[in-house]
């Protein structure tokens, strides 16, 4: 081999070294003209999102739902949902992984006719398969009887008019 060639091959091989070693010294946010770009956060399937608090993304990760209010103030009878009194506006809510045809129970959350009816509806998924049921639970005999009776937000709610007082 020529001293020129061996000369070429080596000069080659360390401005590749050098280029190589100068991308791993920048950091994710860096680009290599030395402008930052914005690092885009966001919460994951079954992860808190959040448009109030800073210590949570405020924003679902691409394909997932977003599930609010937190807390939800749903119930769905029969894969009907209904309202009970006026919903949250906590601006938190969990990210979901609706739309794939699986009505999933996790750790987090458990989808149902009201937050994720593409994958629930008719799949034996809501929180009371009868309004019977629903009139018959603790739910309604503890609670929703109560306040169908006494807080001005709920009483004439549709739910209200399922069960005898």
């Amino acid at each position: 081999m020529s001293k020129t060639l061996i000369t070429i091959i080596i000069i080659i091989l360390a401005a590749g070294l050098g280029y190589w070693v100068y991308q791993s010294t920048l950091t994710p946010e860096e680009e290599p003209n030395g402008e930052e770009t914005e690092e885009i956060v966001c919460a994951g399937d079954g992860e808190v999102f959040s448009t109030v608090q800073d210590e949570y993304p405020d924003q679902c990760c691409e394909g997932l739902k977003e599930w609010t209010p937190i807390p939800d103030t749903r119930f769905s009878i029969a894969d009907i949902c209904y309202q009970i009194g006026q919903p949250s506006e906590s601006g938190m809510g969990l990210c979901i992984e609706c739309g794939n045809g699986i009505c999933e129970n996790h750790m987090a959350y458990n989808e149902n006719p009201c937050n994720c009816p593409e994958d629930c509806a008719g799949k034996n998924k809501s929180h009371f398969s009868s309004i019977e049921e629903f009139c018959q639970s603790n739910d309604w005999k503890m609670s929703i009887s109560d306040a169908c009776q006494n807080q001005e937000t709920i009483i004439g709610s549709p739910i209200c008019e399922l069960c005898s007082f």
